[in-house]
C-alpha cells in the first residue's frame, strides 16, 4: 500500500515535469523545477540517505533553485531528519489510503459541485483558488497543460466558488490530491463532502484503492471516512 500511495504521487510529479521537459536525474536524485510555479519544484530519491548524499541534495538545491523542496518517506514512529540534514522543514505529511471494497459508501451529498477544468479560463481559477487555500502558487500553465491526464477540479458551494481538488488514476487507484478549502469556507464540512463524492464515484468504477497525503491538521477527517495512516512524508 505505502509503494502504491508513494508512487501515485511521484508519478503526477514526473507527469508534470516531463510535460515541460523539466524531469531530470542528477547524482542519484530525480528532479523537477519549473522557473513559472512553485509546485512541483521537487528533488527526490528512493535510496538510502548518508551523510555524503544529503550534502549532494543541498549542492543540486543551491544550484537549481534554493526554494526547491527535498521530499523524503518514513515510517509512522520516525522522527525528521533535520539535524542530520542541517535542513530546515518545512512541513510534515501523512500518506494515507483507503481499500474502496471495504469503504462504507455514504449516500450522495448534492450540496457542492465539483466542477472539471475544461479551458484556460478554468485553470486560472483553480490556480487562484488553490493559492488562496494552500499559500503557494501552482500556475494555471501548469493546469492547462495536463488537464487532460489529471482531473482537476473547482468547488463549488451555495454558489460560490470555495476551493479545488484534483484525482489523479493510476493503476486502478486514485491519487487525491490538493483538497482545499478556502479560509471564510472552513469548518464546514465541506473537505469531507468532497471526499465522500469521490469516494463513491471511484467505488462505482471498480477502482482498487484511494490515496492522499495530508496535513496533520485533516488527519482525523480522513480517518473518521476509513483512511489509514501508512507513513510519513518530510519535505525539507
Amino acid at each position: 500500500m505505502k509503494e502504491r500511495n508513494i508512487k501515485n504521487l511521484v508519478s503526477l510529479w514526473m507527469l508534470t515535469g516531463k510535460a515541460f521537459d523539466a524531469y531530470r536525474g542528477v547524482s542519484g536524485f530525480e528532479t523537477i523545477n519549473l522557473d513559472f510555479s512553485e509546485w512541483p519544484n521537487r528533488i527526490w530519491s528512493f535510496q538510502s540517505m548518508t551523510s555524503d548524499r544529503s550534502n549532494e541534495v543541498k549542492r543540486i538545491i543551491r544550484e537549481i533553485n534554493p526554494a526547491m523542496t527535498f521530499s523524503e518517506w518514513k515510517g509512522l514512529n520516525e522522527s525528521d531528519s533535520t539535524i542530520d540534514y542541517d535542513m530546515r522543514l518545512k512541513s510534515v505529511q501523512i500518506g494515507m489510503s483507503l481499500c474502496l471494497k471495504d469503504y462504507n459508501m455514504q449516500p450522495a451529498d448534492y450540496s457542492i459541485d465539483l466542477i472539471p477544468i475544461g479551458n484556460s479560463t478554468g485553470a486560472k481559477l483553480w490556480s487562484r483558488l488553490f493559492q488562496q487555500s494552500f499559500g503557494y502558487l501552482i500556475s494555471d500553465i501548469v493546469i492547462d497543460r495536463i488537464k487532460d491526464r489529471v482531473a482537476f477540479l473547482n468547488l463549488k458551494f451555495e454558489g460560490q466558488f470555495v476551493g479545488t481538488v484534483a484525482v489523479y488514476k493510476l493503476d486502478n487507484s486514485i491519487g487525491i490530491h490538493s483538497l482545499g478549502i478556502t479560509e471564510q469556507f472552513r469548518k464546514r464540512g465541506l473537505a469531507g463532502k468532497v471526499m465522500r463524492k469521490i469516494l463513491a464515484d471511484a467505488q462505482k468504477e471498480g477502482l482498487d484503492y484511494a490515496h492522499l497525503q495530508s496535513s496533520p491538521m485533516g488527519i482525523d477527517v480522513y480517518k473518521r471516512i476509513g483512511f489509514e495512516e501508512i507513513f510519513k512524508m518530510y519535505n525539507y
